[in-house]
């Protein structure tokens, strides 16, 4: 009787293939299982920060229509009771020695300016100050604008309207607002008396 080899080497080649087949299989689908979970925090990222809103800014009116305080005289008043006026609006602090400089410059031009057409009002960002503080202030430097101290809501807008620069009154930072209520963009640097009286008699006319 003839024996046949080759059979039963070709049954073991067979199992061997299907074996190694269903461990490649096995692993194929634990990988992906494994990419799709590791890719599900980006998704969540993703989507978390399409979600995300930013603030609107402050209108204009808005802004304009928040009450203050004239620290000299205690009345309330806001920039929108100047309307008529064009207005410079000087964010500043008691001991930013830039600020002084700054409204030195802007005291000379409101003095070739007159008070007719023109107002000018600083405000502090030192919401915390007290006005007696800035009364005194005001007196001490011999400057006859108006002056009060930012409410926190004053302080929201500007942020608001400007940025956190309109905040920071080292970089000399200012704004006009024209005789029909709107206010222009946000101006920092040093201040020039005659660039001054030039800019806000452009701002009028």
């Amino acid at each position: 009787m003839k024996i046949n080899y080759t059979r039963p080497l070709t049954l073991s080649f067979t199992l061997a293939a299907l074996l190694f087949l269903g461990a490649c299989t096995t692993n194929n689908a634990s990988t992906s299982e494994t990419d799709s979970v590791a890719s599900s925090p980006e998704t969540t990222e993703t989507e978390t920060e399409t979600a995300t809103e930013t603030p609107e800014a402050a209108t204009d009116v808005e802004l304009t229509s928040i009450p203050l305080t004239n620290v000299a005289t205690g009345e309330s008043f806001t920039l929108a009771d100047f309307s008529g006026k064009t207005v410079l609006v000087k964010p500043m602090a008691t001991w930013c020695g830039k600020c002084k400089a700054n409204l030195q410059g802007v005291k000379e031009a409101s003095a070739q300016l007159g008070e007719g057409d023109y107002a000018v009002v600083a405000i502090s960002v030192e919401d915390s100050l007290p006005d007696e503080d800035l009364a005194k202030y005001a007196n001490t430097e011999d400057f006859d604008f108006n002056f009060a101290v930012a409410t926190p809501e004053m302080i929201r807008a500007l942020d608001a309207k400007y940025g956190q620069t309109a905040l920071n009154p080292s970089i000399g930072s200012r704004f006009i607002i024209s005789p029909d209520g709107e206010l222009s963009e946000l101006t920092t640097g040093k201040v020039d008396p005659a660039n001054l009286v030039a800019t806000l008699e452009t701002a009028t006319n």
